[in-house]
């Protein structure tokens, strides 16, 4: 009932004599606008928390107010807020009752998933990351069995689990399909994945494909092998994106390369039309790739080749994690203290060839984003899960793309 009507419905109670039964019944009426109210007003705020990454004047204020907290090593370096330092929440899927990430080697530096001896083939990788389910669309219906217009669900066929709300013109890219879609790019086959998975309940999927040769900075012992990085999400949140995205090898930091012209950021596919033309065309534009990596091969030397002085440090690191608007606080001056660490002590900083340059201090960055940053999660898995969404699609990504832009203009 609206309060139009609730209000219509009790105008006789405005008369000059109320007796003890029409009050009580006011009062009920008044205190069930207010509680309506109150819930509207409670969703419209739940509603900017899930979107806050694009509310940053209300999350400084909700952090202020405790509505939003670090874990406890956000709060040893200090507790105050940093704009896009805080991840929403986002646990990896499970297949079958299994961890829905795969990775080969080592154990990587978020611990996560099933591992694997080498790099896998896409089958290998589909596989062991629990990514052979398909999703397809559903009409929606209100509980009346009422049509819901242009509107489709995005359900997960294996689970059943509703994955997202989309368009009629939404067209899904299955996972099976996205694999291919890199494993087109090289000819002979040889393409091979490192890491893969999903998050959420399956909506959300990334694989890492390696690409032949390295990228050997000053011809040291400091390599760089060279990445693909795909994301597609099956929720209508996100395109189907392909990142070029670099490793250092000596401690797995990954470089986040954005270009002002976009070549950093790879392709995009939308999720409408026909799917199979963008897809072809895009495979033109990955083949650009090489080109693309031989020019960050040219400029990466040339950070190896600049030795910043201590001001140019300072002022860089300043840039990177710059002041709030009520200034310094005590955790950006933590921060920036574990960058000059880091570009003392990090891993791999003490080779002759690149010790104390501006390729170190770019790598200080990303040591601190892969490795140190603070991350929302009440668990260990959670915490990791999240820093690996943030460092490689999220506010981690976006400092690590600043840094670079910020060492280039550095190294002039």
């Amino acid at each position: 009932m609206t309060n139009h009507r609730r209000i219509t419905q009790h105008r006789d109670w405005l008369g000059p004599e109320l007796g003890l039964a029409q009050v009580s019944n006011w009062i009920i009426a008044i205190t069930v606008i207010v509680f309506e109210v109150a819930i509207a007003l409670n969703r419209a705020v739940m509603k900017c928390l899930r979107v806050r990454g694009q509310c940053p004047s209300h999350e400084a204020e909700w952090r202020r107010r405790g509505l939003l907290r670090g874990n406890e090593h956000e709060k040893k370096l200090g507790g105050s807020f940093i704009p896009g330092d805080s991840e929403v929440a986002h646990d990896l899927a499970t297949t079958n009752g299994r961890t829905a990430m795969m990775y080969s080697g080592e154990v990587p530096w978020h611990r996560l998933g099933t591992r694997l001896d080498e790099p896998a083939t896409a089958n290998e990788a589909i596989e062991a990351a629990g990514l052979g389910y398909e999703v397809e669309l559903t009409r929606l219906v209100t509980v009346n069995d009422i049509p819901v217009p242009d509107k489709l669900a995005v359900v997960r066929e294996d689970s059943k689990a509703i994955l997202g709300i989309v368009g009629n013109t939404y067209r899904p890219v299955q996972n099976r399909e996205c694999f291919g879609f890199l494993d087109a790019l090289v000819a002979d086959g040889s393409l091979r994945y490192h890491t893969a998975g999903a998050l959420g309940k399956g909506e959300r999927v990334w694989m890492l494909a390696k690409l032949p040769e390295d990228i050997r900075v000053k011809n040291s012992d400091d390599i760089t092998e060279k990445f693909l990085l795909l994301s597609n999400s099956h929720d209508g949140t996100s395109s189907l994106r392909v990142f070029f995205t670099p490793i250092r090898v000596v401690c797995a930091n990954t470089l986040a390369i954005a270009e002002r012209n976009g070549r950093g950021q790879g392709v995009v596919i939308v999720h409408k039309g026909d799917l199979s033309i963008k897809i072809q065309q895009a495979q033109e534009v990955l083949g650009l790739a090489k080109s693309f990596y031989d020019d960050v091969e040219l400029r990466i030397n040339r950070l190896a080749s600049h030795y910043p002085s201590l001001r140019q440090l300072e002022e860089y690191f300043k840039l990177v994690y710059p002041d709030s608007p009520d200034g310094e606080s005590t955790r950006t001056k933590n921060v920036r203290q574990e960058l000059h660490r880091l570009f003392e002590e990090g891993i791999g900083h003490k080779m002759p060839a690149i010790r104390h340059t501006t390729w170190t201090a770019l790598n200080a960055v990303t040591e601190y984003v892969d490795h140190y940053r603070s991350t929302r999660g009440k668990t260990s898995i959670e915490r990791a899960s999240n820093r690996l969404d943030s460092a490689w699609f999220g506010s981690g990504a976006r400092l690590k793309e600043r840094a670079w832009e910020l060492a280039l203009q550095m190294a002039i």
